[in-house]
């Protein structure tokens, strides 16, 4: 017979279903962190859903309608040379340039890694 384990939180005599919590707390949990990662996400693509950068947009791919990468494909995404979280403009054409969506999902997964493994040398993440 195995043991029953208790839920993690404090005082809850419920025997614990998964990830060491009851389901009651479970749902509470998975609820709350959910909807924090919604309000980040929605702040975080405030920007891209305004008018003013898909006018920036339309424009910047008017101005360079190939890839400026790989110049070999049409351009339909702009990437951020410096990401804003980085401190990068948002708006300007000097810190945007033209590409191919593989191109751009390989731009953004190197910055996103080098991120991580900055954050990991730095000992935040």
């Amino acid at each position: 017979m195995t043991p029953i384990r208790l839920c993690l939180e404090a005082r809850c005599p419920n025997p614990a279903t998964a990830r060491g919590r009851c389901d009651a707390h479970r749902k509470t949990l998975e609820r709350d962190r959910s909807r924090a990662r919604r309000a980040d996400a929605r702040e975080r693509n405030r920007m891209y859903a305004s008018k003013r950068w898909a006018l920036f947009r339309r424009r910047k791919l008017y101005m360079n309608p190939i890839c400026e990468l790989c110049d070999q494909a049409l351009a339909t995404e702009v990437h951020h040379k410096v990401a804003m979280e980085d401190g990068g403009a948002p708006y300007s054409f000097a810190n945007v340039v033209s590409t191919c969506k593989p191109c751009h999902s390989r731009e953004t997964r190197r910055e996103v890694l080098a991120r991580a493994e900055q954050g990991v040398r730095e000992g935040i993440l």
